[in-house]
């Protein structure tokens, strides 16, 4: 999500694990005018070599890498706009 609130998204079916992620953003890549990676400390961002061989892969391509700290849902644009959805567009009981 960009700040002009412009979201591009992967749908998947499937358990999301590290896999998926690489796949999510290989394909928004072609979308994107210039690709900025925002990575949490998720388990799925770390818990696979995957990622860690793809992040050469995407610095190579100029794609900008940027790593949270731990706990930082204040930097995190989708973590804002969740809890705004949470708070302010979804009822109580939902």
């Amino acid at each position: 999500m960009n700040k002009r609130n412009h979201l591009e998204t992967y749908v998947s079916e499937q358990s999301i694990n590290s896999d998926v992620v690489i796949a999510g953003i290989d394909a928004c890549f072609a979308t994107v005018d210039k690709p900025i990676i925002v990575r949490d400390q998720a388990s799925i961002h770390l818990s696979n070599n995957a990622i860690f061989e793809k992040l050469e892969d995407w610095k190579e391509r100029h794609i900008s890498i940027f790593e949270l700290p731990a706990y930082s849902p204040h930097l995190n644009l989708i973590k804002i706009w969740w809890r705004f959805i949470k708070y302010e567009w979804m009822p109580i009981d939902a």
